[in-house]
């Protein structure tokens, strides 16, 4: 999707907006798109949309978001682009040239990740952690930042921290185990991605969220 068909999705949303009484509470440029918090006065839902042509629509379930994505699903219909739904309750995963943290600033996602992909005697643990906007604030009180910056101590403080605030799942995959999966796929991008999508299966059963942020393990071949 060019900037014009962008612009000009953002504009018919203004439009949708102003015509139904709605409020835009904010909206800001971001690295792979462009984002727009709306209410009715009851709810607020985000709405991001990316320049590959998908539009993420967020917030609780109700009249509001019902109408958006109605609304969205109506105009990719009409307006002979490509069909791409809105993304409800399904995973989306930007790569990661366009995956840029500061980029979600404010919206609900589940981050992923994994440690001990190269050790030999521990496990491999791949863990995930949901983060709405509220949650996202007192994260950054706590001091939440790339683990490298921080010493032992103070991870394993912030880790009961964060499993305080946020809703979050652990997978850890002993030797044992973690030798008969490799036995069976011959491939350690696969096994990981084995984890990382059993990981999120499991964490959708905790929370409903529209977006989940994993960092590239492996080449895109």
């Amino acid at each position: 999707m060019n900037e014009s068909k962008l612009q000009a999705n953002i504009d018919a949303l203004r439009e949708f907006i102003q015509i139904n009484g709605w409020t835009i509470l904010n909206e800001k440029e971001i690295q792979s798109g462009y984002q727009l918090k709306i209410t009715d006065g009851i709810t607020r839902v985000p709405v991001v949309f990316f320049t590959t042509g998908r539009a993420l629509i967020q917030g609780k379930p109700g009249e509001l978001q019902t109408r958006l994505k109605s609304w969205w699903n109506e105009r990719k219909d009409t307006s002979g682009q490509p069909a791409v739904p809105a993304t409800s309750q399904s995973t989306f995963v930007e790569p990661p040239s366009n995956a840029i943290l500061e980029s979600f600033t404010g919206i609900a996602r589940i981050g992923m990740d994994e440690s001990g992909k190269g050790d030999y005697f521990g496990p491999l643990v791949i863990g995930a952690v949901y983060v709405d906007e509220q949650t996202e604030d007192k994260l950054t009180s706590l001091g939440v930042r790339d683990s490298k910056l921080l010493i032992d101590d103070r991870m394993q403080a912030m880790a009961e921290e964060i499993k305080a605030l946020c809703p979050s799942f652990v997978v850890p995959v002993e030797p044992k185990r973690y030798n008969e999966l490799y036995d069976t796929v011959q491939n350690l991008n696969r096994l990981l991605g084995w984890g990382h999508a059993w990981t999120l299966e499991k964490m959708l059963e905790k929370v409903s969220c529209n977006l989940a942020i994993v960092d590239q393990f492996g080449d895109e071949s």
